[in-house]
């Protein structure tokens, strides 16, 4: 499943979406290592993916959802506004929402339910 990951090529034709999408399939089926190494190649991505990862948060659970939270997580800063413009529209999912943007900004603040 690995040598899958690897020939993710990243161009024109298999856009940030798709990637995403191959991505975060792989992951219902992977172990922990090629967890952490799908983590990675979307980070990877960086602010291109931010938009395709906060609708994969709202819309994911289990591990999918933590590999998306702790993709934006590290992904920073560049993640918050988008999570931001998601809170107007989202209330089913406002506690992960806001979760996710309390750690990119080291907040102590309890999360409101």
């Amino acid at each position: 499943m690995q040598a899958a990951i690897e020939n993710v090529q990243f161009s024109t034709t298999f856009n940030t979406v798709n990637t995403i999408d191959y991505l975060l399939k792989k992951v219902e089926t992977s172990d922990a290592k090629l967890r952490n190494e799908i983590e990675n190649k979307i980070v990877s991505l960086g602010q291109a993916a931010v938009a395709d990862l906060v609708r994969n948060l709202v819309d994911a659970k289990g591990v999918k959802r933590s590999v998306v939270a702790m993709s934006l997580i590290r992904i920073g800063s560049a993640s918050i506004q988008a999570l931001k413009n998601e809170l107007l529209y989202d209330n089913e999912n406002n506690w992960v929402i806001r979760y996710v943007i309390n750690e990119i900004q080291g907040s102590n603040e309890a999360l409101a339910v």
